[in-house]
């Protein structure tokens, strides 16, 4: 179906050609807040890694490491939970997402 298909998603539209834009593609400031609320939650449960399931571009996995790195946090793995092929190969190609 839709997420399966090559064409690309999520992007600035109309410029980039995408369907749709979500808050992660906009600024890096909501990956950053949610950051926040992630290193709160590690710390309490005593967790270290992190599972986001339909990542999409991963611009939000890109963010979250970032700002996690930046504050000292090291996770063991962040993992990708992904049905679609072309948005898969799409976030293979960050250099950001360590563990798929």
């Amino acid at each position: 179906g839709y997420y399966a298909s090559g064409s690309r998603k999520f992007g600035h539209i109309p410029q980039s050609g995408s369907d749709f834009v979500t808050a992660p593609e906009l600024s890096p400031h909501f990956g950053r807040a949610l950051a926040r609320q992630v290193a709160q939650a590690l710390q309490a449960t005593g967790v270290d890694e992190v599972w986001e399931f339909g990542a999409g571009s991963g611009a939000l996995a890109s963010q979250l490491l970032h700002t996690l790195g930046s504050q000292g946090i090291t996770l063991s793995r962040y993992v990708i939970v992904e049905l679609s092929g072309s948005l898969a190969a799409r976030q293979r190609l960050s250099p950001a997402i360590i563990s798929y």
